[in-house]
């Protein structure tokens, strides 16, 4: 089984295999979504997951369909010309970008560096799983995923700043796998200083060891995952300082300023999502935001064929996916938010805000992946039918997980129900994310909506 598919790669699953379509910046037009659309149905099983990186899996695809399928995104602008650059997409930015009010909108910043990873040297060398974040400031506090790298948006005067008026100026504050760093990145230099990161992690500088006292340096090649092609910041961590690898990173990069003021202890990022509820109204009073979620985090073709019929109808032709596994449909107006409601309850989709505040990301379990014992998607279901009254008012978020690797999120969330591989107990965790190393309260299948109502 691949660990991270594409669409050159696929994954093996009881359900046939798995392509992932990776969406920089997670829009797509209303063509481009029936055009996957028929894609599900043709080419796999007519299922598709949304991803807690904002992109799209296609499941069941027959073995003897691969190059076909290829051959059709392609054709749609779906897919990249090549493998090498199929594996490093995971741009991801706020669904919300250039929607809300933020302090800059992201997405030609997106669309630029998914235009200038083609010229990076070497790309197959770098894990599929590398996941870069820009975020333009905006309430959803997109930089608070998992990631490699993220940019969050800041007003600030550097401490090299010579403006002897001191007006604040836009800067991207450099986040480095959670942990937040004192150094700005100028906006014109984000696209270029990420791909040197890249190229400096690729090159595999040598840092200096902790000190004079005789400790080696690690060059990078020993550092990788898999001596082929995995180059990962998180895998470095593993065996360097945060410092050691910030220091690589920087190698002959001359355009990264300093904080202003910075406190003598690097502060953790802050870890919290702002999800946003069921409307959001955009900087222009006429049109909203409707929030669609799907009960287990996935769509049949068909919804996606309906969601780009609403978004051509009520829209502007335009989807978002979101890493809360969702769709957006923007430039709703306030007298078509009933008729989209009412179309998108049809599909089977949530649309109140009640119906929201019950969060339950499940991965595909038993159902689909060789790994997993605990039938995930069946219990959600479940679950949301009987709790959903008891959150109307307060959220919940409650995370099925069929093995420690947390596929659907690797956030922490209310409540964490997971079965460990190789292991046919279930344990029940509160705050927790899946590489918790508490073993957690063992409980039965038949007992979690009992035992989640008396917690909640």
């Amino acid at each position: 089984m691949a660990e991270c598919p594409g669409i050159y790669k696929l994954s093996e699953m009881k359900d046939g295999l798995l392509a992932r379509l990776r969406i920089p910046g997670g829009t797509l037009s209303s063509d481009q979504a029936r055009c996957l659309a028929v894609a599900a149905k043709n080419f796999g099983n007519g299922t598709i997951d949304i991803t807690n990186r904002a992109n799209l899996q296609l499941r069941g695809i027959k073995p003897n369909k691969q190059t076909k399928l290829i051959d059709y995104l392609q054709k749609h602008k779906l897919a990249p010309a090549t493998p090498e650059y199929d594996r490093l997409r995971n741009i991801t930015i706020d669904p919300l970008s250039g929607l809300v009010e933020e302090k800059v909108d992201c997405r030609p910043l997106a669309k630029e560096l998914e235009q200038r990873l083609k010229t990076l040297n070497s790309p197959e060398q770098f894990s599929p799983k590398l996941s870069i974040i820009i975020d333009g400031g905006g309430p959803t506090n997109i930089s608070a995923l998992p990631h490699d790298f993220a940019f969050k948006a800041t007003m600030t005067v550097p401490a090299t700043s010579k403006n002897q008026s001191q007006t604040e100026d836009l800067y991207f504050r450099f986040i480095l796998c959670g942990e937040l760093t004192e150094l700005l990145i100028e906006r014109d230099h984000l696209v270029s200083t990420v791909l040197q990161f890249l190229e400096n992690l690729r090159e595999g500088s040598e840092p200096k060891g902790q000190g004079s006292a005789g400790k080696k340096t690690v060059h990078i090649d020993q550092l990788r995952e898999d001596q082929s092609k995995n180059i990962r910041p998180k895998t470095l961590l593993n065996n360097m300082s945060h410092a050691e690898l910030t220091k690589l990173l920087l190698t002959d990069i001359s355009t990264i300023r300093k904080q202003a003021k910075s406190n003598s202890k690097k502060k953790p990022a802050e870890q919290k999502l702002n999800r946003p509820e069921y409307i959001t109204q955009q900087k222009s009073d006429e049109f909203f935001v409707v929030n669609l979620v799907s009960p287990t985090s996935r769509l049949q073709y068909y919804q996606l064929q309906g969601l780009a019929e609403l978004a051509d109808e009520f829209g502007r032709g335009e989807l978002r996916l979101t890493s809360w596994q969702a769709m957006m449909l923007p430039y709703i107006k306030e007298k078509n938010l009933d008729k989209v409601w009412e179309r998108s309850e049809a599909m089977a989709l949530l649309t109140q805000q009640s119906e929201q505040n019950l969060q339950i990301i499940s991965c595909i379990g038993s159902e689909g992946c060789i790994y997993g014992n605990f039938e995930t998607r069946l219990n959600s279901l479940n679950m949301r039918e009987s709790l959903t009254d008891l959150v109307s008012l307060n959220p919940v978020s409650i995370h099925l997980s069929a093995c420690e690797k947390g596929c659907a999120t690797r956030q922490k969330t209310d409540y964490l129900i997971m079965q460990k591989r190789g292991s046919d107990q279930l344990t029940l965790h509160l705050n927790a994310a899946p590489t918790t190393k508490n073993p957690g309260k063992p409980i039965q299948q038949d007992q979690i909506i009992k035992e989640l109502k008396k917690l909640i």
